[in-house]
């Protein structure tokens, strides 16, 4: 889904909004794929300020088929991008650094993945307004959880001899079996103590399953956009003329409630968050405070540019809370109790 997206929007050219910061985008790749997770080179066809992105693997092209293009994707610079340093920007870029390969395997850096969701946070708060605010009340108190057990681990590993290489007790993995190890009866099998670590990024990965699928709702898809022969870009507005409405938010929210979440909650819960997610604002409102930018300057141009951004999201976060999954899954921490 995100690489057919990807395609349809790279035949979009692209607009300049003047003069922007320079920017190296040291995790990800603009056009929507972490580096390491698609190997794509640019093509210019006709206008060599527009490179189109050409992927040679598939969507479903599995973790560790993706993984081993890692060590050889170049970075790509804002030089060709042309991107607005911005606190999009910085979420992306952070969550793309917590990608940590250890020997023969792969994991999640979890100092940096715990950096990225603060940083995560911090933009929710200012993007989501009363809508979100449940989201990001929980987010906070499960990252609070994570972050008193990781820094207490490291102090430990810091000042006393320890089994535990601290270059591989830096990993999601490594730090999910030292608390459970440090404390054996923190856990009943997959059943997790309230306060653990583990609970707490149980929850949050859920949490930004929920974001990822409600951020790729506020992505054209394939047929949205139409072309007249000046290059303009029009939305289409009707299944008759080959496109779709676009969704509220709204909707889009409740869907990924639904999807992500509502399995793992109480009837408490299920009614209190489908309440909260009603007041989503309209999708040129959330993109205008994930660009930046004041509704009143939200014209296409900056529309576009915003939206690669939140692609570059939602397809760097995908291979990532697979890994996440499968550390979950591997050390049998997979709680599907509900709250």
């Amino acid at each position: 889904m995100i690489a057919e997206r990807t395609r349809s929007i790279s035949k979009i050219p692209y607009y300049s909004t003047g003069t922007l910061n320079e920017l190296e985008l040291d995790g990800y790749c603009d056009f929507g794929f972490p580096i390491g997770a698609h190997d794509v080179s640019f093509d210019d066809d006709d206008d060599d300020d527009c490179p189109s992105p050409r992927s040679s693997m598939s969507p479903s092209t599995p973790p560790s088929t993706l993984w081993s293009f890692a060590s050889t994707m170049p970075r790509v610079t804002s030089s060709k991008l042309m991107l607005k340093s911005s606190r999009l920007d910085e979420v992306v870029r952070s969550f793309a650094r917590c990608f940590a390969e250890r020997g023969r395997g792969r994991d999640v850096d979890a100092g940096r993945l715990l950096r990225a969701i603060r940083a995560h946070l911090d933009l929710m708060r200012s993007v989501g307004g009363s809508a979100l605010c449940l989201v990001c009340r929980d987010l906070e108190n499960n990252l609070n959880k994570a972050e008193a057990v990781h820094g207490r681990m490291r102090a430990s590993t810091s000042t006393t001899s320890s089994s535990y290489d601290r270059e591989e007790f830096g990993t999601l993995a490594s730090l999910l079996e030292h608390e459970r190890m440090r404390d054996p009866g923190l856990h009943a099998g997959n059943a997790l103590g309230e306060s653990s670590a583990a609970m707490g990024l149980l929850w949050i990965r859920r949490s930004l399953a929920f974001q990822s699928h409600l951020f790729e709702s506020l992505i054209p898809s394939p047929d949205e956009y139409e072309y007249d022969e000046d290059d303009a870009m029009s939305s289409s507005s009707s299944s008759s003329s080959g496109g779709r409405r676009r969704r509220h938010p709204r909707d889009a929210a409740n869907e990924a409630y639904q999807l992500h979440l509502a399995p793992y909650h109480g009837w408490m819960l299920r009614a209190a968050f489908p309440a909260s997610l009603s007041q989503m604002p309209s999708r040129e409102v959330f993109l205008s405070k994930f660009g930046e930018v004041e509704l009143d300057d939200l014209d296409r141009d900056a529309e576009y540019v915003i939206v690669r951004k939140l692609r570059a999201l939602v397809s760097t976060l995908e291979p990532l809370l697979m890994l996440w999954r499968e550390s979950y899954e591997r050390l049998d921490l997979e709680d599907t109790r509900k709250v």
